[in-house]
C-alpha cells in the first residue's frame, strides 16, 4: 500500500487483529511502533497528516498464567522418552525460551552449565532477547549426563552444529514442535494446555520451594528480580 494511501481505518484494523493474536505488550508495541514511524513520514514532509495518531488500544487476550504442578511435571519426566524427555526436561530445568533451546549448539555445554548466546526469531539466528539473557544457566547434574549421552550418539560432532536440528541440519523449529507433537502427547498423558511460557514458569513456580529469589533471577536472566 502506498504511504500516502494509509488511514486511520486501514491501522485499527490491522491493531485489532494483532490484538486477537498476541499479547497486549506486543500489540502496544504495535501501535507505538507504527505511530513512530508515520510520524517521521509526517515531519519528511512524505504523509499531510499521521493517521495513527488517534488508533485505540484494542482488548487482548488474557494472558496464560498456566504453570504444571509438581506431579505434571513428573509425569512428563517419566512418560517421555529421547529426544522430547530431554527437551522438556532442559525447558523446566534451565528456564529456557523456545528461541533460546533451539538455538543451542554443541559448543553451548559446558561443564555444569549452557552458553545462552543466540536466540531463533521467525526462523532466523540472533541475539538473545535482552542483553541480560545472553550468559549462563546451571545444568544439573542428571541432565548434563542425559544430554552428553544425546549428543555422543549425535552423527554431526561439528561444534557448531545444533543439538536439535532437522534432517538438513537447520534447528527445530519450536512452533512446529509445539503444536504438532508436544501439545497433543503432553494431553494424552493427562498434562493439558502446555506451553513454552508454562515450562519456564513452572521452573519460576517450584524454585520458590528450593532457592532464594536471587537464584531464580539468575537462571531465569531477568534484569530485576
Amino acid at each position: 500500500t502506498h504511504l500516502a494511501q494509509i488511514t486511520r481505518f486501514d491501522l485499527q484494523a490491522h491493531l485489532n487483529d494483532v490484538a486477537k493474536r498476541m499479547s497486549r505488550s506486543v500489540a502496544k508495541k504495535v501501535r507505538v511502533y507504527v505511530k513512530d514511524i508515520l510520524d517521521e513520514a509526517f515531519e519528511q514532509d512524505l504523509i499531510p497528516k499521521n493517521p495513527a495518531r488517534k488508533l485505540d488500544m484494542p482488548r487482548t487476550r488474557k494472558p496464560c498464567d498456566r504453570n504444571l504442578s509438581i506431579d505434571e511435571v513428573a509425569t512428563l519426566f517419566q512418560k517421555l522418552t529421547g529426544r522430547d524427555r530431554l527437551i522438556v526436561r532442559l525447558f523446566v530445568l534451565c528456564a529456557l525460551r523456545p528461541g533460546e533451546l533451539f538455538a543451542l549448539r554443541r559448543e553451548c555445554v559446558e561443564s555444569g552449565r549452557l552458553r545462552i548466546k543466540e536466540a531463533i526469531t521467525r526462523g532466523e539466528i540472533q541475539d538473545t532477547k535482552t542483553e541480560e539473557s545472553n550468559g549462563y544457566v546451571a545444568l544439573p547434574p542428571a541432565l548434563q549426563s542425559e544430554l552428553e549421552n544425546w549428543l555422543a550418539a549425535s552423527a554431526d560432532e561439528d561444534a557448531r552444529a545444533f543439538i536439535f536440528s532437522s534432517r538438513n541440519g537447520t534447528p527445530l523449529d519450536g512452533h512446529n514442535y509445539l503444536r504438532r507433537f508436544l501439545q497433543p502427547t503432553a494431553a494424552r498423558l493427562g498434562v493439558p494446555d502446555v506451553t513454552f511460557q508454562s515450562l519456564r514458569r513452572t521452573f519460576a513456580t517450584l524454585i520458590q520451594n528450593s532457592g532464594t529469589v536471587k537464584d531464580a533471577q539468575t537462571q531465569l536472566r531477568h534484569a530485576d528480580a
